[in-house]
């Protein structure tokens, strides 16, 4: 089941809204022993309900997105991602657009919602 990010708030907003499908999970599930915390953080939000992140964590998942941008660069890269049905380049996007929301957040002293199916 898919997970989307936003700014915590009483409903999505649309403008600010980060999906985490799930052949992006599979990859990060397959290979987390490859990241940082951040990665079992990520893994570990319930895909059926809604989570508030905090300070702490959105740290360590920002962490975790600049790690993903690094990876990319790695050879073999390709072959990982192609072996779970996912493209260089939507890891690429989705690490990019949740470090923006995260920053955003930071800066701005807000939470981030972790939104269920």
């Amino acid at each position: 089941m898919a997970l989307d990010f936003t700014i915590g708030c009483n409903k999505i907003q649309n403008d600010k809204l980060v999906s985490f499908p799930d052949n992006i999970r599979a990859y990060l599930n397959a290979h987390k022993s490859d990241f940082s915390s951040g990665a079992t953080v990520l893994l570990s939000l319930d895909e059926y309900g809604d989570t508030l992140i905090y300070n702490n964590k959105m740290e360590q998942l920002l962490q975790l997105c600049i790690e993903i941008q690094k990876s990319t660069d790695e050879r073999g890269i390709s072959g990982k991602c192609e072996r779970l049905g996912i493209t260089k380049d939507e890891l690429m996007i989705f690490s990019a657009e949740l470090s923006q929301l995260l920053k955003f957040a930071i800066d701005n002293g807000k939470i981030v919602l972790a939104v269920g199916d």
